[in-house]
């Protein structure tokens, strides 16, 4: 199962936008060296940003988008099962009774 998160954006002129944010945004909010931990919402922005051009509905550039387009973005951190805190499989946690 891959990392799909849902994003919304509200932009400067009224529209609201809506992409999937992957895997490939979030390999290119790390190469831009965003720190998720000091800029959070630099960092859900440019996810957005990313996610909108990759899907071709919007075309200008980040800075542009940062500081006039987007009015706010907003995503949904993907859900972890409980007891699954590190989203590996760790087997059967005990023997069965018929064991």
């Amino acid at each position: 199962m891959g990392i799909r998160v849902p994003v919304t954006v509200e932009m400067d002129d009224g529209r609201e936008l809506k992409a999937v944010i992957d895997q490939r945004d979030y390999a290119a909010v790390e190469a831009a060296e965003i720190d998720p931990a000091t800029h959070r919402n630099t960092w859900v922005r440019f996810l957005a940003w990313s996610a909108l051009a990759r899907t071709k509905q919007y075309g200008g550039p980040f800075e542009v988008f940062n500081t006039t387009d987007c009015v706010e973005a907003t995503h949904r951190e993907p859900e972890v099962p409980a007891g699954d805190e590190d989203g590996l499989d760790p087997g059967r946690k005990a023997p069965s009774a018929g064991s």
